[in-house]
Formats: structure tokens, sequence, C-alpha cells
């Protein structure tokens, strides 16, 4: 009796799966490698196309989050060559983070609204501002499957990198520090920002690390990184050099980044030696009490002058244009207002906040959907 249960909610669960996916529209979810190392960068491709050409239509894609890779949106084309004819693809940047087979999973929306909601979206604009009526439709997608190759052990960097170092000064006091600054680039994975120097006992260190520049391309990250170091000692101390073990999946191979080693001179130098006999010169008293008060007195007046300009233009134009744009504020979700701007907005150079709000929709966005609309609504009335 359990078997034959399970049967039937299997087959129930591919009706299903197989009505969702084939009216509305299609996919194509493919990578540009089948098999790939641990950290090697990896090329996904989402494809997605209309199939019911009856309403306008409108995707949304989200990866799903996992310890067994790192994934990112690289790029988002729109191919549409006409009105109900939608398709659009995603791609993104995948770094498998195991030494196991990983399945990337993907959660794919479809969103569509009929011409009649669209034009309705117009009539309303100019009472009160409603979204527009749309349906949202989750289609399943079959997990992309990757083989996963293990890469050697003890590796610290994947990908095709070089490393320099340059000391400014191996001779130095005990008052002063020497900068060592270390210069790591080239394209591949790379992780947090780890320091590359450890500390020594009697050497005072102070470091900074910067990118220089860090691109997301179909290759990996490209990147520049630079390890800035201040090292200060009362005595004579050593830089031992810098060992990096790396794979390259590009060349199938572990290759060795190495820095040479300083030997650092400290003179010390007698306290004494540095105290100045000469007596400080007399500060002027250009800046008196009175000069400053009559000062204060001349900004505040050009200040207020300046500030009731401006606050009477800023009022004109709020009163002009305070009831403009209520469909936008009439939204409420991510999704709403991503297809408003698509229907309504296109030509008014909205894709970056589209984007934004894709972002939003993805997890990966830092900002919220009120900042990101209040934004929006600041940078339109300024057209």
């Amino acid at each position: 009796m359990k078997k034959n249960l399970g049967r039937v909610l299997t087959l129930l669960l591919t009706l299903e799966t197989l009505l969702l996916s084939s009216p509305l529209a299609s996919y194509k979810l493919f990578s540009n490698k089948t098999q790939a190392y641990t950290k090697e960068a990896v090329k996904v491709t989402f494809v997605a196309s209309q199939k019911d050409h009856t309403d306008l239509m409108f995707f949304l894609l989200k990866p799903q989050k996992s310890p067994d890779y790192k994934i990112q949106l690289l790029k988002k084309t729109n191919a549409d060559k006409r009105d109900h004819y939608a398709q659009t693809s995603f791609t993104y940047l995948l770094f498998p983070l195991t030494q196991k087979d990983i399945d990337v999973h993907f959660q794919w929306s479809v969103q569509t609204a009929s011409d009649s909601a669209v034009a309705q979206s117009y009539i309303d604009d100019h009472d009160g501002g409603k979204a527009i009526q749309s349906n949202t439709t989750q289609i399943a997608v079959e997990p992309l499957h990757i083989k996963i190759k293990k890469i050697p052990t003890g590796v610290d960097l994947v990908g095709d990198f070089k490393l320099t170092a340059h000391c400014d000064t191996q001779e130095t006091t005990e008052y002063k520090d020497i900068n060592l600054v270390y210069t790591l680039e080239g394209e591949g994975y790379i992780g947090s920002k780890k320091k590359l120097l450890p500390s020594q006992k009697g050497v005072n260190s102070f470091s900074e690390i910067h990118d220089t520049y860090k691109l997301s391309t179909e290759h990996g990250y490209k990147i520049k990184r630079v390890y800035t170091y201040a090292l200060s000692a009362k005595h004579n101390f050593s830089i031992a050099p810098l060992h990096l073990k790396v794979f390259s999946p590009t060349k199938n191979q572990v290759y060795s980044l190495n820095t040479p080693a300083y030997a650092i001179h400290v003179t010390q130098i007698d306290p004494l030696s540095l105290l100045d006999n000469k007596n400080s010169p007399q500060v002027s008293h250009w800046f008196s009490g009175e000069n400053f008060k009559d000062f204060f007195i001349y900004t505040l007046l050009f200040v207020s002058g300046f500030l009731t300009a401006k606050f009477t233009e800023i009022e004109f134009k709020s009163v002009k244009k305070e009831q403009k744009f209520q469909d936008i504020k009439a939204t409420t979700k991510p999704q709403e207002l991503i297809m408003l701007l698509l229907s309504k907005y296109r030509q008014m150079y909205i894709e970056d906040v589209v984007e934004e709000l894709e972002e939003l929709q993805y997890g990966t966005s830092s900002k919220n959907f009120t900042q990101i609309k209040s934004e929006l609504l600041k940078k339109l009335t300024l057209k």
C-alpha cells in the first residue's frame, strides 16, 4: 500500500512539473564545463523563452545558496524581439568549494500581465497610482550537475597569478618605519583578505590590504591585491621569504610564487639628540575675537539669504511634482516595481534600478526595497 501511494505521489509531482514547465515558457540550463576542479571558475547560462504569447512576460531567476559552491550573476540580457516574445539570458560565475560533485538548484519565476492591466495602470496613474495586476508562476528547474575533481593538497590559491615584493629600504632607525609592499595579481579564485606576513616578536607591524581592482569574469576573479606593511623595531630583524603554492586548472599543474628575504639593519639613536633647543615661533594674533565675530555675522547673513532662496525654489518644485509617479509609490514588492518600470518607464534609463531590484530578489543587494524606491523617485524627479 505504501509503495503504491509513493508511486501515485511521484506521478502527481511529475505531472505538475510537466504542466508548469510546458505551457508558459521553456528554458535551457548549461555550463561551459561538465567537470571542474575545486575553486575553478565555471560559466553557467540559463536562457528563458516565452511560449504562451497571450500576455506580457517577465522572468526572475534565483540560484539556491549552498556551502558547496559560490555563485553570482555576471550579466542579464533581454533579447525581446517584440512584446509577448520575451527571451532572457542569465549568465553566472560559479566556483565549486567542495571536493564532491555538486547540484546547482535554481528558483524560476514567470510573471505575466495582460495588455489591459498595463493600460489600466496608465489610467490609474492619474488617480492614486495602483500597481500592475500580474500573475506569478513558479516553474520547476532540473538542477545543474557538475562533477568535481580534487586539487592537490596544501594549495594556497587556484588560478594563474604572479606575486611581487618591494622593500623601500633595508637601513633604518629604531624610530622610523620601513615600508614593505606585496602585490598579488592574476585571474582565478581568491578568498578573504588574509595577511601574507606573519607577526614577529619584537617587531611592530601595521598592515593594510587593498584591492586595486577585482572584476568578475567568465574565467574567475581578475584581481590586483596590494598588501602594505609598515614595520619598525629597536633591533635588527629579518623578513623571511614567502612561498605560496598555487594550482592552475588551465595548465593542470602546481607552481610556486616566491619572494626574497630581507635583512633589516636598525641603527639606535640617543633620545637626547632628538631634543630641539630652539624656541617655537610666537603664535600670530590675527585670529582675534573681534575678527571672528565679524566673520560669523557676515557668514550668517550670506547663508540665510542663500537658504531662503533655495527653500523657496525647492518648495515650488515639490508642489509641482508631488502628484507624479504615484504608481511607483504604490508598489509594495520588488517584482511589482520591476514590471512597472519595464512596461512604462523603459525609456527613462532605469536599467540600473532594475538590476538593483533583481539583486534584492536574489538576496545579494545591500539595500532594502524602501531605499531603492526612494533613490528611484529622487532620480526621476530630477529629470
